[in-house]
């Protein structure tokens, strides 16, 4: 959708204003957009597999969450090595 312009597309959703205070205060300064972005390239290379609405429901639904991959990042390997 570009046209030669400065044109950036932007992602606006609406916050309750605690959950909007808990990412302010979770997330530092300046990372919002690397982290949203990331989210988002996933779940667009998901939906280019066929498994978008499965991710986004699973998301949505609880079954899926970010705390749980960080149980997975702080295991090793059968020998006690960082994965």
């Amino acid at each position: 959708m570009s046209s030669g312009t400065d044109y950036r597309p932007r992602l606006s959703i609406e916050l309750q204003e605690l959950q909007y205070k808990k990412l302010q205060a979770a997330v530092p300064w300046g990372l919002l957009k690397p982290l949203f972005s990331a989210i988002v390239d996933d779940i667009n290379e998901m939906a280019e597999a066929g498994l978008g609405h499965q991710l986004i429901a699973a998301i949505i639904a609880g079954v899926v969450k970010p705390r749980d991959v960080i149980k997975t990042l702080n295991t090793g390997d059968t020998n006690g090595n960082p994965i």
